[in-house]
């Protein structure tokens, strides 16, 4: 397969009409393309060397091997939302990931709260140390689509609220800082007697990429009423309505020890940011890539350093750099190694975790073959056996305990 990112200048069928190989789909973009950009997928055919008409821009072009799906030529069909994702990933994670997106794709396709299906799982052709991966989704609607970024409960109960930005954290410090003071602001918005000035961000994407290259933490950004802050100077006014919060309400022994850390770590942003290696995981990624680069002349876009990248987030503790590192004493841990091997098979016992803990260990003593996911759990017998979970804080619900009953 060859997957285009292109730009079109004459109407949507003209260029289908016009292609050179064979085309396996060509999508135009809901959000996140211009009107005048597509997405196409061509079953490749070496002998053919400009596939596109002279109207076509190719932005990009990579060749692609199909994984788990699809398992045929046969183009899709369906009427609905075709939603793509790619990954960057070291490539010899990709067989696992392929492993494991085809048993996660069991417990996806069958929600009852949404109609979906992965339609398209592809590698690249040739990958490097890194290699880029592209999963292609259907959904019924935008509706499905939504219904799937619920949260994972009763809808009608709960909102979600869904942050991904920039590279996930390993540093216990950072993951127990940032949930921590996210807590202490919802705690806030609830509190009448806390008023917070507008600081909606006039471009968040914008702001977000000029913030995250700024190393001296004092870029300046717009915001919707003509001010300008800096994400600094943001999170010291939220600090300081903490204070004003904890002097209202009483804060738990966990809340006190996330405002000294948050305190620290603004402090230390704002007088040496490269001082906190071992508080923040951007830091600490700093200095190993500055040193990594130093010590063999690499450029920064070199694919060693984009590998050096990857491994640190490694969650494989023998492969992963941050690991490494924290065995040498380099990052601070929040919690020791007994609390998380309790916790990995022990859930907590307020939350609906305990049932679907039960349901799990009573399945595999009786060799069952069961389906889980975040809200449903369902034995794969003849009679397809489901119970709903919307309540993440219900522990105790007389159908799981019939349902391991049957067990």
């Amino acid at each position: 397969y060859s997957f285009w990112a292109m730009i079109c200048f004459e109407s949507f069928k003209s260029i289908v009409d016009q292609a050179n190989e064979p085309i396996w789909g060509v999508w135009a973009g809901l959000f996140g393309l211009a009107n005048n950009e597509l997405i196409a997928i061509t079953l490749f055919e070496p002998e053919i060397s400009k596939p596109w008409p002279s109207e076509v821009q190719v932005l990009d072009e990579q060749l692609l091997v199909a994984t788990e799906r699809p398992s045929s030529s046969k183009s899709p069909s369906k009427t609905g939302l075709y939603v793509f994702r790619s990954m960057e990933t070291e490539s010899k994670n990709i067989d696992e990931i392929v492993e494991l997106s085809a048993y996660a794709w069991r417990t996806f396709e069958t929600s009852d709260d949404y109609r979906s299906e992965p339609i398209g799982l592809f590698r690249p052709e040739n990958p490097g140390a890194v290699s880029t991966m592209w999963l292609l989704t259907w959904y019924d609607g935008f509706e499905s689509w939504q219904r799937s970024r619920n949260p994972h409960a009763d809808a009608e109960r709960f909102k979600r609220l869904h942050v991904i930005v920039g590279d996930s954290n390993m540093s216990e410090y950072a993951s127990f800082l940032k949930v921590g003071a996210c807590g202490l602001l919802l705690r806030m918005l609830e509190e009448p007697n806390i008023i917070f000035r507008d600081m909606t961000l006039e471009n968040p994407i914008r702001a977000i990429r000029e913030i995250s290259h700024d190393l001296t933490c004092r870029r300046k950004v717009r915001l919707t009423n003509g001010r300008e802050m800096s994400a600094l100077e943001m999170q010291k006014e939220f600090l300081e309505k903490a204070h004003r919060f904890s002097e209202m309400r009483d804060l738990n022994d966990e809340e006190k020890e996330i405002m000294k850390m948050w305190e620290h770590c603004l402090d230390r942003l704002e007088h040496d940011p490269l001082s906190l290696s071992v508080e923040c995981d951007w830091v600490a990624k700093y200095h190993l890539v500055e040193k990594y680069r130093t010590r063999n002349n690499f450029s920064l876009a070199d694919s060693r350093v984009a590998l050096l990248d990857l491994q640190y987030h490694d969650v494989n503790r023998h492969r992963s750099l941050f690991y490494r590192m924290n065995r040498k004493g380099l990052t601070e841990n929040i919690l020791d190694e007994e609390e998380i091997r309790h916790a990995v098979d022990e859930p907590p016992s307020t939350t609906r975790a305990k049932l679907r803990g039960e349901f799990i260990r009573r399945a595999k003593e009786k060799k069952r073959d069961y389906t889980v996911d975040w809200v449903h759990l369902k034995l794969n017998d003849q009679a397809q056996r489901t119970v709903l979970c919307k309540d993440p804080f219900r522990f105790e619900d007389e159908r799981v305990q019939k349902l391991i009953d049957s067990l």
